[in-house]
């Protein structure tokens, strides 16, 4: 089960607002992708690399400049 904690959600909130400024439909190709990426990890736990932070795993998000934690 996949939950967002309350920064996540922020982040993503920010980073939706930031690209849909410039391009709409982008802000919301990126926010599926950072979706996406994210219910891997739950799939896949292992997936990704250990986190920076003890006890995490990273994702790259793909065709964007985010990382998944």
């Amino acid at each position: 089960m996949l939950v967002w904690a309350r920064f996540a959600l922020t982040d993503r909130d920010d980073i939706f607002s930031y690209v849909e400024a410039e391009n709409p439909r982008a802000a919301v190709q990126v926010d599926e992708r950072i979706v996406s990426a994210a219910h891997r990890l739950v799939d896949f736990p292992e997936s990704g690399r250990p986190g920076r932070i003890a006890g995490t795993r990273e994702l790259v998000i793909p065709q964007t400049s985010y990382i998944a934690v």
